[in-house]
């Protein structure tokens, strides 16, 4: 029984650090920085300014908005990877599945950094930002090929 226990323990704990690594790749990997702005600009998406109040503060009390700004992104965002200029319209890739439910998860370790550590909650803030530019980065370049391929 206490080996069946361990087994089970240490396959979910092992499952657990290969998504965690598996999604920080994913995140490291993304060079789209300016193309993620630009596309943020010309949606009026909130993400880079949460990244700047961030950086340059740190008050708890506007925690708040900030994650409500990301929520409103990332409706934004996910919409418009699954039917804007993409091949599989209404259909997401592994890699944006994983992230989607990245995000998700965040916001329920957001939840829980707000009643135990605002370490928590800034590092649940950081890394939803980060899914958010990635999937602007990946959306920029989709919309980018595809108007090369329509011109």
């Amino acid at each position: 029984m206490f080996v069946s226990v361990f087994i089970l323990l240490f396959s979910v704990a092992t499952l657990f650090y290969w998504l965690r690594s598996t999604i920080q790749t994913i995140l490291d990997s993304s060079q789209a920085t300016a193309e993620a702005i630009r596309l943020a600009e010309a949606n009026r998406l909130e993400f880079p300014m949460v990244r700047q109040a961030l950086a340059a503060a740190d008050q708890a009390a506007e925690y708040g908005r900030l994650v409500e700004s990301l929520r409103h992104d990332f409706l934004a965002l996910t919409y418009l990877l699954r039917f804007a200029a993409t091949v599989n319209v209404g259909r997401y890739s592994y890699e944006e599945k994983l992230l989607i439910m990245d995000f998700r998860v965040m916001r329920m370790v957001y939840t829980l950094g707000r009643a135990l550590s605002p370490r928590m909650e800034r590092f649940a803030l950081l890394e939803m930002t980060s899914v958010l530019e990635h999937f602007a980065g990946v959306m920029s370049r989709r919309m980018s090929s595809f108007a090369l391929d329509v011109a």
